[in-house]
């Protein structure tokens, strides 16, 4: 089946491929002499040159009779066969380590080629042994052009690869044309690939898929991949629907490659395609169905899958068209659309959600984008169900019961119960006829113990369950009266919707208060009755003012329960110490009398003190006044005599001037 299978190894016996870590001699030490030589794969062992075969076929290479020193060698092609590896050359595959090629166990290699050939999508497969190097050759090649193969034992990554490195084949290898149609198995619509390799530059094909052409004039030309020249083409086409559906079996797909001038069929392969499948449909619950066959006729009873309103199911598909879509039906209701598919016609666990529709036998029906129908008999049963909102409240508060999927109920009488203690004893709350697939009744939380209590839709006598929720009733305190004055009254608290399976302490102001609810002589944990019931009182004396809080604190992680209050009124310690002050009211009176007295003497003694003070500034002030007149007579006479001589001075000055001019 083309290139890719022609490259298969028909191997007799297991072959077990482990990688293990060895070394490779430095390249100044590893040395090959001798020249590998080209068989033709499967024989017969004799020297052709050049040696033709298909570009991308098997060929056998011969080094038994070379010496290599290096402990891994690689292969190489090149167009020009010289001594060394040349800028032209190009790696094919490699390591092969040597002591697995020259060893007597044949050992399978699966090898990822080097570039340009890794654009081949192609793994390279080699099997070795006894001297023996017998696999994939490239089939990016030239068509009618020789090449050599060169062996070495150093790797490709090393720089100018020596002579004495290198063994070049003693004969040649020539390509001729090969094709190829890839992958072997497609789906509807997957993207089929048609190629060919070393074929004359210039030659036009035509493609055909079942006889319907897809490509036409598809030239072969000569193209260069990282520096590297091959002749071929390849051209991709949608794979056509051959409208398969499980329990039919696979069918080939006939793809022809034509010489356009020639009209000559050079090339079929037939692909490989599945029939669409339902693999499963599944819940939490587990599989419900595996590999549900395509059906047309409906098959009763047994019926499987059993599915149910309102639930969700995983449906896992496979082999439909790729990158599609499908939809799915309940007869023509819809319950899923443009369900998208993977590029191999595949969507896994994808949830669907069956509908509100009457309980009976359906064609579960899955379409695709190609309209390809496929069903599966299947009944649905009608599960109702119901919801309550809000989910949580307290004894009295509304709420809301909502169902769902009543149709098959609809003209019956329904009763709606509630739960009330831990007992299991239940209330009714609620009677009425359904008129629709989807109703509310609107009701009143009833008197019950705290947590979770279940609600259930019951036939009209309440001996059978149809649907059932739960409804978290929550705890809450009253305390009666909410203000007071510390009058000695008694003051109620009284709480609802209380748990009756784990204990309370009670606190007045996050202090704990004392009670022997159950008369063993020691305070103990308060205990709600039976439908979650409290019931304490304390006195209305000792409190402060303001506002208080009176709280229930649970055990475990459950928050508190508080109520709030107001104390009006003095607080009893205010009271008492007004009284103490107006005890002693008179004797504080008298002190402050006394008091007043002495601070009337301390005041006369200061204003007598000050008079004096008075008198004794008025003559320092005086003393002052005469100090300062003498001073002033005294300095009037020292200027005068200043004055006196300064005058003198000048007549003096006055004179020598005079003197100085007679002379």
């Amino acid at each position: 089946m083309g290139l890719r299978n022609s490259l298969s190894l028909v191997i007799a016996f297991l072959l077990v491929f482990s990688l293990f870590s060895a070394f490779s001699l430095a390249p100044a030490y590893a040395t090959i002499t001798g020249r590998p030589e080209l068989y033709p794969y499967g024989g017969p062992i004799t020297i052709q040159d050049p040696l033709t075969i298909p570009a991308g076929d098997n060929v056998s290479i011969y080094i038994g009779n070379m010496s290599i020193s290096g402990a891994q060698i690689w292969l190489w092609i090149s167009p020009t066969g010289g001594a060394v590896i040349e800028p032209k050359d190009r790696f094919i595959v490699g390591p092969f380590y040597l002591a697995d090629v020259l060893g007597a166990t044949p050992k399978l290699y699966k090898l990822s080629p080097g570039t340009p050939f890794d654009e081949e999508g192609r793994t390279y497969k080699y099997l070795v042994g006894s001297g023996w190097i017998n696999g994939t050759m490239p089939a990016m090649v030239m068509g009618n052009f020789t090449y050599w193969i060169k062996v070495t034992d150093v790797s490709p990554g090393t720089p100018s690869i020596p002579s004495s490195d290198v063994g070049v084949s003693v004969n040649r290898l020539n390509f001729t044309a090969s094709y190829d149609v890839h992958p072997d198995i497609v789906v509807p619509d997957q993207t089929l690939y048609a190629s060919a390799y070393a074929t004359p530059v210039g030659v036009l094909y035509n493609i055909t898929e079942e006889g319907d052409l897809v490509a036409s004039l598809v030239p072969s030309e000569l193209y260069t991949t990282n520096g590297w020249n091959w002749t071929g083409f390849t051209v991709s086409f949608k794979a056509t629907d051959l409208g398969l559906a499980s329990p039919e079996t696979t069918d080939f797909i006939t793809v022809d490659i034509i010489e356009n001038e020639t009209g000559v069929t050079v090339y079929t392969e037939d692909i490989a395609q599945p029939p669409r499948i339902f693999i499963y449909i599944a819940n939490e619950s587990g599989i419900l169905g595996w590999y549900i066959n395509n059906q047309t006729t409906a098959i009763t009873p047994p019926v499987l899958p059993s599915l149910a309103t309102g639930n969700y199911y995983n449906v896992t598909f496979n082999y439909f068209p790729s990158n599609g879509k499908l939809s799915i039906y309940l007869n023509k209701t819809l319950v899923a659309s443009n369900i998208p598919l993977n590029e191999t016609g595949g969507v896994l666990n994808y949830t669907i959600k069956i509908p509100a529709v009457n309980t009976g036998y359906y064609w579960l029906k899955i379409v695709d984008n190609h309209d390809m129908l496929y069903r599966v008999w299947v009944h649905v049963h009608v599960v109702p169900f119901i919801e309550v909102s809000p989910s949580k409240g307290h004894v009295g508060d509304s709420f809301t019961v909502i169902g769902y999927n009543f149709r098959d109920l609809v003209g019956e009488r329904v009763t709606i119960w509630f739960e009330n203690n831990t007992m299991g004893s239940f209330v009714l709350l609620a009677n009425f006829t359904v008129s629709a697939d989807t109703w509310t009744v609107e009701l009143t939380v009833p008197h019950a113990a705290g947590g979770n209590e279940t609600v259930e839709a019951r036939n009209k006598d309440g001996t059978t369950v149809i649907a059932s929720t739960y409804f978290t009733v929550l705890a809450k305190l009253e305390i009666i009266p909410d203000a007071f004055s510390n009058d000695g009254s008694l003051v109620h608290v009284i709480g609802t919707g209380f748990r009756n399976d784990i204990g309370y302490t009670p606190n007045i102001d996050n202090r704990y208060i004392g009670v022997d609810p159950m008369d063993w002589d020691y305070p103990s944990s308060i205990y709600a009755s039976e439908y979650g019931d409290i019931n304490l009182t304390f006195i209305a004396a000792g409190f402060t003012p303001g506002l208080h809080v009176f709280s229930m604190y649970p055990g475990g992680e459950l928050e508190p329960v508080f109520v709030l209050f107001t104390v009006t009124g003095p607080s009893p310690d205010t009271e008492t110490i007004l009284d103490a002050i107006d005890s002693s009211k008179s004797e504080v009176l008298n002190a402050i009398s006394g008091l007043s007295d002495q601070l009337s003497d301390v005041e006369s003694g200061i204003l007598s003190a000050l008079g004096g003070l008075s008198d004794q500034i008025e003559g320092i002030s005086d003393q002052i006044d005469t100090a300062v007149a003498y001073l002033d007579g005294k300095l009037d006479t020292v200027i005068d005599t200043v004055n006196d001589a300064v005058d003198a001075v000048n007549d003096a000055v006055d004179t020598l001037n005079t003197v100085a001019g007679n002379l």
